[in-house]
């Protein structure tokens, strides 16, 4: 009883949904997004100058923020209005302006902001401080005069703001005859507050070749709070000639705290010293993935001088922990790491050979150098060579790093593999290979050359095994196969009866890669394969059934037997209710026209006045009619009454 209401009171909503979507005119907004904002923007700046609306405190943030995402393009038009603003009396007001023309970046505001140093509110002084910050550029010797004298400010958020304000103005201005500043910025890094500590430590980063701070680096590096100690390691590498700099970054590459170590070692990086590989090459056995990541762009930034600890530590270390120490090495953009990186291919151990094979296929085409033909010729034949390994896993991974690759001369190697190799992920792998090859060089086509099977290019004579592992005895063999000829697509490449026959295969999901494939297809073949499709309709399981009807749909293939699923009641809801929204063209462009959609309107109509039909499928009836009804003819104006007032 219960469900016969609910049913009657959803029907009813429904039918009411679909009387005002068919009477009510859909109204276009005239405006576009840019336009919309534009307006948005203009209230937004007329907002700052109402001194008692309730929302005035957001409006510098919601004008800079749609000035930074540049969702509006005129700086001046933001600027001017918020330049004013920094006169008013209420200081929080004042500093949320100044913070809002920092993010905005215009250097116009600079001399605005140079004043606001002077203001009485710390609040203010400290905002004023963060913008010019943001903003760069040198400063006069007024304002650095008067970062100095902030640098001493009672408010440690004043403090902190000055002297990463003054760091920033040194790195764009003249260092020379500035010993003060230079020694306002040293001073900084012994403050009371960890926050002008660490703003004096990225003042130095930026500022670079500060004499006198390495000994206090070193000092804070070994004891502070962990956001200073971060500080201080990023500075390090700016006053590295320190003699314990390196050892205090080795040190630090060690630490309990994973970022502390993640940041040593990317300094570390940066410091020509022969003791920073040893240091880097236990970072990448460090149980953070965020220290592994960090040690490997180190190697890649140190170069040639880490391949061979690398290959040395490769061949001593656990092979289940040889990943990290592959990828470093492989992205040494060096001939010799190249050369070490193919002859880890030869390694005894079969879990470094893969490994390498892996990385290999995880830089797809920059593992080779097209520049050099014959240098990346025979890297792909060392990695073709692979696929006669005595290890399943290698022979695998050495498919999948073909494939990625994308070269010609694999196609043979990998066909050969597919039909004659003992192991069934192999098998796979090379199909997989063999679409994914192929499919890169067919895009370059827009014709396909029908020509003698000896005559063909290397990209389509992949084609033949592909359809030859489609009778494969494995099901992931030819689970892949087909997936292979639908990347490929557009070719004359699949027999339609030998696609069709998987439709009986004993795995659904064979079935439904069959009818994946065979829509994929349909739209390149004239005529479409009319039969095979019928018979994936046809099909006695429902997820190949739901499956075809859907694709179907959306590929713009249409059937008559199409409308007789709609109107089984033998059928499933679901297939039923793919059926009617996919001719009434929800899934996808409608292909049909006017003509399909006017016939099928009486059907739509019986299906939702039918209670007896499946909620699901009188809800895709109604959606159907709100899609096909015509919209209503506009109302003539009537002719104006001149006796009217």
């Amino acid at each position: 009883m219960h469900t016969a209401v609910r049913t009657t009171l959803i029907a009813a909503a429904l039918t009411s949904f679909a009387v005002g979507c068919a009477t009510t005119p859909r109204r276009v907004h005239p405006q576009t997004e840019a336009e919309r904002q534009r307006d948005m923007w203009e209230r937004w700046v007329e907002v700052l100058a109402e001194r008692d609306h309730r929302r005035r405190d957001e409006a510098p943030r919601m004008v800079s923020s749609r000035v930074h995402f540049k969702l509006v393009t005129d700086r001046s038009a933001a600027v001017d209005p918020l330049r004013r603003q920094l006169r008013d009396r209420d200081p929080a007001f004042r500093a949320s302006v100044a913070t809002a023309l920092g993010h905005i970046g215009d250097k116009r505001a600079a001399r605005d902001l140079h004043r606001a140093l002077w203001d009485d509110a710390p609040p203010v002084r400290a905002a004023a401080a963060n913008a010019l910050a943001m903003l760069g550029g040198s400063v006069r010797s007024r304002e650095r005069k008067r970062l100095m004298a902030l640098m001493t400010d009672s408010y440690p958020e004043v403090r902190a703001a000055a002297a990463r304000a003054l760091g920033r103005s040194n790195y764009y201005g003249d260092l020379t005859g500035q010993e003060a500043a230079r020694d306002a910025i040293t001073i900084a890094l012994s403050d009371r507050d960890w926050r002008v500590r660490q703003s004096a430590a990225e003042a130095v980063a930026v500022v670079r070749a500060l004499p006198g701070t390495g000994v206090r680096l070193v000092e804070i590096v070994k004891r502070d709070r962990l956001e200073v100690r971060i500080a201080a390691a990023k500075a390090l590498p700016a006053v590295y000639q320190f003699p314990d700099g390196v050892t205090a970054l080795i040190a630090a590459s060690r630490d309990t705290e994973p970022r502390l170590r993640a940041t040593a070692v990317e300094a570390l990086s940066k410091v020509d010293d022969p003791r920073t590989v040893p240091a880097v090459m236990t970072a990448l056995d460090d149980d953070q993935a965020a220290v592994r990541e960090a040690a490997v762009s180190a190697m890649h930034a140190i170069g040639r001088p880490a391949v061979e600890p690398l290959l040395a530590h490769i061949r001593r270390t656990a092979p289940t922990r040889v990943t990290p120490h592959v990828e470093a090495l492989a992205g040494i953009k060096d001939a010799a790491a190249t050369d070490a990186l193919v002859g880890a291919l030869k390694d005894p151990k079969p879990e470094v050979r893969a490994a390498v094979l892996l990385v290999m296929a995880a830089r797809g085409q920059r593992a080779i150098d097209r520049s050099q033909p014959e240098r990346s010729a025979e890297i792909v034949q060392s990695v073709a060579a692979r696929l006669r390994d005595t290890d399943a896993a290698v022979r695998e991974a050495a498919a999948d790093a073909l494939g990625c690759m994308g070269t010609l001369v694999a196609v043979d190697p990998l066909a050969l593999q597919l039909k004659g190799d003992d192991a069934v992920a192999v098998r796979a792998a090379s199909a997989i290979a063999l679409g994914a090859i192929t499919r890169r060089y067919l895009l370059q086509m827009h014709v396909v050359p029908l020509l003698p099977l000896e005559a063909r290019p290397p990209y389509l004579r992949a084609v033949p095994p592909l359809v030859a592992a489609l009778a494969d005895g494995a099901t992931p063999v030819r689970l892949a196969a087909l997936r292979a000829l639908e990347l490929i697509g557009r070719l004359e490449a699949s027999p339609v009866e030998t696609v069709a026959g998987l439709l009986d295969d004993p795995e659904t999901e064979v079935r439904i890669a069959a009818v994946r494939l065979m829509t994929a297809q349909a739209k390149w073949t004239q005529p479409p394969p009319t039969d095979a499709l019928n018979r994936a309709l046809t099909n006695d399981r429902l997820p190949v059934r739901l499956v075809a009807v859907r694709l179907m749909t959306r590929q713009g293939l249409w059937f008559p037997r199409m409308v007789a699923i709609a109107q089984d009641e033998a059928e499933p809801a679901a297939v039923r209710e793919a059926a009617v929204t996919g001719l009434a063209g929800e899934t996808g462009p409608c292909p049909y026209g006017p003509p399909l959609g006017v016939r099928l309107v009486p059907l739509f109509t019986r299906l939702w006045h039918d209670a007896s039909q499946p909620l699901a499928v009188r809800t895709a009836a109604l959606a159907a009619l709100t899609r096909l009804a015509p919209p209503p003819r506009p109302r003539e104006a009537a002719a104006p009454n001149a006796d009217a007032p």
